[in-house]
């Protein structure tokens, strides 16, 4: 497989991941990995929309871009993201929708807060991306 191409079903681990790791019939972990499990859902819930949005332009932007061109502007994703994430908050903090049982004095703050954390999502996806990169070509699986 071309890295290009790896790169691009990348763009969808921040759906997948929480998929396969918090499935709705399983339990939620006890300790820090139910921390994680639900900071996941969240992320997938709340950040979703967003995402999509965000990953549409990311794949109109990349129609005539080579693997580097991507990996460069990879670190800057979660930092170019936190205005959209921001901006969708404002929009369900508008309509009156809660992430979490919060009363109306918090509830901005909230969202706030979820937009500030997002690049953090970001730099885990990115992170755990680059380390798969390597993995696959050790293994010859991504061609450069």
């Amino acid at each position: 497989m071309r890295r290009k191409f790896w790169y691009l079903i990348a763009l969808s681990f921040p759906f997948l991941i929480p998929l396969f790791l918090v499935h709705p019939s399983v339990e939620i972990s006890p300790g820090i990995l139910g921390i994680v499990e639900i900071l996941l859902v969240l992320q997938l819930v709340y950040g979703g929309i967003q995402y999509l949005i965000f990953t549409g332009g990311i794949l109109w932007w990349s129609r005539n871009k080579t693997a580097t061109d991507l990996e460069h502007i990879a670190w800057m994703l979660p930092i170019l993201f936190v205005p959209l994430c921001e901006l969708g908050f404002l929009v369900l903090y508008l309509l009156g929708k809660r992430p979490i049982a919060i009363d109306d004095s918090n509830s901005a703050m909230i969202y706030w807060l979820f937009g500030l954390i997002s690049p953090l999502y970001g730099y885990f996806y990115i992170g755990l991306i680059q380390l798969l990169t390597e993995v696959l070509k050790a293994a010859r699986l991504i061609k450069d």
